[in-house]
Formats: structure tokens, sequence, C-alpha cells
């Protein structure tokens, strides 16, 4: 049972905001801020602060923890203050909290970069990959794999390409990786370089239910004039498509042409292997 001591002073506030933080987070909230207003203090704007955080208004929050001096803030406040920041697109606030704590940069740059993609800003993404100094492993991964979609979408096809192969350089064994490099190639005319790639991709789990890399793989293969894994993948794509549960499905018209253009291999390939 909470028992206000001194009511309406400021130590009575904060004892009831104390009393009620695991029990009513709003009511302790409005103590902390009673308690602010009779006698303000930073640590009433620092357990504001994370009451509104807990109460989901990260906006406040923001407010409140960029309201106090940077010096009164501990490393964990900093850490908390820049991540409030990538949440609320304030990266340029936020790159100031991120730097004088032992936040990993790395991380928070990535974030920053991807939220900039995602508004299509691709040049200020860039600029926030570029800061990466230091990544482990999967960082590394993630830094190259964005800075590929940047480059590709800027059309600097070179760029992209060394972007892609630092990132397989890492991480040979990753199948999304080797999509995207196979469908550069393609839009590069290397179309045999890019064969194998799509093909590796195709075959793994998470490629299991997309449509169009079936499809793609077989009309590389047609050019090499391999037709058995024509065939093959021909029908892997339509039989794709059938699923239920596909991804890259075709139009009505793809699907036309891919099953004609199956007929007509498949008949061609029945007659060559007649003869």
């Amino acid at each position: 049972m909470c028992i206000r001591d001194r009511a309406n002073t400021a130590s009575g506030w904060r004892s009831l905001a104390l009393c009620q933080e695991e029990q009513n987070a709003e009511f302790a909230l409005l103590h902390w801020q009673k308690a602010h207003q009779v006698q303000g203090q930073d640590t009433d704007v620092l357990n504001i602060a994370y009451l509104q955080q807990k109460l989901n208004d990260p906006a406040a929050a923001f407010l409140s923890f960029t309201s106090l001096d940077l010096s009164v803030l501990s490393d964990e406040d900093k850490q908390n203050t820049a991540q409030l920041a990538l949440e609320l697109d304030e990266l340029e606030k936020g790159e100031q909290y991120l730097l004088v704590s032992s936040a990993d940069q790395a991380a928070w740059y990535l974030e920053a970069a991807a939220l900039k993609r995602k508004q299509q800003q691709n040049e200020a993404a860039l600029v926030y990959l570029n800061k990466i100094v230091r990544t482990n492993k999967e960082q590394w991964v993630r830094l190259h794999l964005q800075k590929a979609w940047i480059y590709q979408a800027m059309h600097n096809f070179p760029a992209a390409e060394q972007a892609w192969r630092a990132a397989l350089a890492k991480a040979p064994e990753q199948a999304e990786l080797h999509a995207g490099y196979g469908y550069l190639l393609v839009g590069m005319k290397r179309n045999k370089e890019a064969l194998a790639h799509l093909r590796y991709a195709a075959k793994q789990p998470q490629y299991a239910k997309d449509v169009a890399i079936a499809g793609q793989v077989a009309y590389l293969s047609a050019e090499e004039q391999d037709a058995e894994d024509t065939l093959y993948w021909l029908k892997q794509s339509i039989d794709r498509q059938h699923q239920a549960e596909k991804q890259n499905a075709l139009s009505k018209t793809e699907l036309y042409r891919l099953k004609r253009y199956h007929q007509t291999i498949a008949k061609n390939w029945q007659l060559t292997a007649s003869k």
C-alpha cells in the first residue's frame, strides 16, 4: 500500500511514484511529473523518460532524454536515446548520442541506412554505410548487401558487383547473395555466370517456392543448350506456380508462354533423343 509522505512535496510525489512503478506505470509517470514540477531534478526527467518509453510513447521519451545535458546521462541512457532516434527517424540527433556511448556503431548505422533505403534516399543511406569501420561477419554481409542493392538502384553496376562479391566472399553459402548477384549478372548480359549463381539459389530451401527464379534458371539453361536442365526448371516453375503458397508468381500471360516453351522444348528434346 502506498502512503503519501509529506503530501504535495517533491519527495512525497517521488515516494508515490516509486511505489506505483510496478503496479501502475501511468500513475507513476504522473507522480514523477508532479515531483518535477514542485522541485525539478534530472533524475525525475530520467524516470519520466523511461516510463514514457514503457508506455509506448517513444516521441515523448526521446524529448525527455534529449532535454537533459549529455553529462547527466549514463552510457545506457545514451544508447537508449540513440535507439529511440532510429525509431523516430531523428538520425542526426541520434548519432550524437551514439558517438558518445559504447553502443555498436555498425549495428546502428546499418539500421539507419536501411531506414533511408526504405525512404528511397539512397545517397543518404550510403553516407551512413560508409561510416562503418568495424564489423563482425554478419554485419559485413549486411553492409555489402545494402550497398549492392543501392548501387543497383543507382545503375552503378560495377560498384554493385564489387559489393555482391565482397558479401559472397564472407558468406558463400547464402542463397540470397547468389540470387541477387545472379540477377545483376543477367542485367549485365553475363548469362553463363548468372546461371551458376541463380541455379545454386533456386535449389536452396528459402527459394523452394519462388516461381520466377526457377523460370529464369530454365531460360538461362536453354541458352546454354542444356535441354535436360531446361525441362527440369521449366517444370519446377510451372509446378511452383500452382502451389497454394508461392513467391514471385507469374502473370497469366507469363505462365502461358512458359507452358508453351516447355511443350516446345520437350518436343524438340524427344525428337533429338530419338535420333
